[in-house]
């Protein structure tokens, strides 16, 4: 039986939406990934608060919150859920204080991003 991981992608730019999930349904990782999506914030939390999630990826520029002040709510609100960041920024400071505030990772959006999200998801967990 193959394992399932429930993630919680929230991240309001549809096509990013849409990439993570293709990129977790074509992903050679032994396990199947559920994806459920968010558009804001307040979206994403109330999504976690009322569901079961192994993971929840997170993008920075939301239309609720955005920078470190989506890291602090997300944290927050996921409790023991891993959290790892998105950000369309190559800003490595940024995603290291990510980590400072209790995100587990972060990914920079772009191309390179289809190869490594099953990992570092995986990896969070």
């Amino acid at each position: 039986m193959t394992p399932k991981i429930r993630i919680l992608v929230v991240d309001d730019d549809e096509v990013d939406c849409l990439s993570a999930k293709r990129a977790l349904a074509n992903s050679p990782l032994p396990v199947k990934f559920e994806v459920e999506t968010a558009s804001t914030m307040a979206k994403g939390i109330d999504k976690l608060k009322n569901g079961r999630f192994d993971v929840a990826l997170f993008d920075l520029g939301l239309p609720d919150s955005s920078g470190l002040e989506t890291v602090q709510g997300a944290v927050s609100a996921a409790g023991e859920i891993p959290v790892v960041v998105l950000t369309g920024l190559a800003d490595e400071q940024t995603g290291i204080l990510a980590i400072d505030l209790g995100a587990t990772d972060y990914l920079v959006k772009g191309p390179a991003i289809e190869s490594m999200l099953g990992k570092t998801l995986l990896y969070a967990i």
